[in-house]
């Protein structure tokens, strides 16, 4: 149990220093619907973070795992799409490349018009 309460504590220190980031970086880049949206994302990462320890500092060892998981699983899904994800691009471009025929999506969209309003594409000769 105490393995799973350091775990614990590293996650809520991770997310500490992320959230600690984001409240320094600056903004001034972004409009004004952006600076409310990332505004609105704090204040859920406050809500989640304020969850985490709040569960972390429960007598009860199902509070503890609750909060493992809650917290290990969206920092486990980014570490797997960071991995995976260059190799799935991959593995589509050389499916794509089979033919030899790369058909960049620029190409494709820049022959699309509106007949109407309904869109028509033209056909390539490639």
């Amino acid at each position: 149990m105490k393995m799973i309460t350091l775990i614990n504590w590293a996650i809520v220190g991770i997310y500490l220093l992320m959230l600690l980031l984001a409240f320094t970086s600056s903004n001034s880049q972004q409009d004004a619907a952006g600076r409310g949206m990332a505004a609105g994302l704090l204040v859920m990462a406050c809500v989640f973070l304020g969850l985490l320890v709040t569960l972390n500092l429960l007598p009860y060892p199902f509070g503890r795992i609750t909060a493992m998981i809650l917290g290990g699983v969206p920092l486990v899904a980014y570490v797997l799409s960071q991995v995976v994800g260059p190799l799935l691009s991959d593995w589509r471009r050389k499916r794509m490349n089979m033919n030899g025929v790369v058909r960049p999506m620029a190409l494709i969209i820049s022959r699309i018009r509106l007949v109407g309003n309904w869109p028509q594409l033209l056909l390539i000769q490639m």
